[in-house]
């Protein structure tokens, strides 16, 4: 919680964890935990950690894991982790889903789901190595809203790394 002014939110969510784990102390507690830690481990982020505000939302999969190669899963927001070229996924990368439960588990937990872009940092439940940004726009209601996403796997490779790589810069 930003102790400085209003903050600046971030929203940790997971893709392709499973009702079951996000138990407390589960698989999915540990890696959206590790990666809200690992954004204020380097300067300046360390440095400003007082100016913003963490939000860990949970948002369960029908199924454990994240489309890999040619091997489709049906993750809550159909993010694929390495794609073959000219396999075409049954359904696109879901943007406006990842914006939408940012903002009903902020409002619901009793919390102000602010203006301007929304800054998302995505675990996929994969121990393959890789990640990705994100930039694109999506709406709310009749405004259209700026939604910044940087992705990463669950690997212990790099993993603070590949946070710091995809979604700071």
């Amino acid at each position: 919680k930003a102790t400085e002014g209003a903050g600046i939110n971030i929203y940790v969510v997971g893709e392709g964890f499973d009702k079951a784990e996000y138990a407390v102390g589960g698989t999915a507690d540990y890696w959206l935990e590790r990666a809200a830690n690992a954004l204020f481990d380097i300067k300046p982020f360390s440095q400003l950690k007082s100016l913003f505000n963490v939000y860990i939302i949970a948002t369960h999969s029908q199924t454990r894991g994240v489309s890999q190669y040619d091997y489709p899963i049906e993750s809550r927001f159909g993010y694929w982790l390495k794609k073959p070229k000219g396999v075409k996924a049954e359904r696109p990368f879901q943007k406006q889903g990842v914006f939408d439960a940012c903002k009903e588990g902020v409002t619901n937990a009793g919390f102000e789901f602010k203006d301007g872009t929304v800054f998302v940092v995505m675990i996929a439940n994969s121990t393959q190595y890789g990640g990705v940004e994100y930039g694109r726009t999506v709406r709310d209601g009749d405004k259209k809203r700026n939604i910044r996403i940087g992705i990463n796997s669950t690997t212990d490779r790099d993993f603070n790394a590949l946070v710091w790589h995809e979604f700071i810069g």
